[in-house]
């Protein structure tokens, strides 16, 4: 673990959440990262490098859901928070589920410099 606390106030962390929401309303619009090119997203300027590691993370999502037979309606979830069945204390909320008929697929987007 490290000691020193990560500032959510940091250009790293407006960077990754910007990102983040970029490969999200490109999933959820159905549409190309690029569309979203100089626009602001969470105060940040969209740039190129946003624009490739939301490509990165909607190729992946759609690989694996190809891969685990999860293509159909609701099997690919965003931001659902999830418990362990033994302890609800335990838990948290991963960018992406996938729920393949014999396999879950958890994704969990990074982005940028920093830690």
């Amino acid at each position: 673990m490290d000691p020193e606390v990560e500032s959510h106030d940091s250009v790293y962390a407006s960077e990754g959440t910007a990102a983040h929401e970029l490969w999200h309303r490109s999933w959820l619009l159905d549409c190309e990262p690029a569309e979203f090119k100089g626009q602001v997203i969470e105060d940040v300027i969209v740039t190129d490098e946003m624009i490739e590691g939301a490509e990165l993370m909607l190729r992946v999502i759609n690989q694996e859901a190809e891969r685990v037979g999860a293509i159909g309606q609701g099997r690919v979830i965003l931001e659902e928070k999830i418990f362990h069945p033994d302890d609800t204390d335990r838990g948290g909320t991963p960018d992406c589920l996938v729920l393949g008929d014999d396999e879950l697929v958890v994704i969990d987007y990074k982005y940028g410099a920093g830690r």
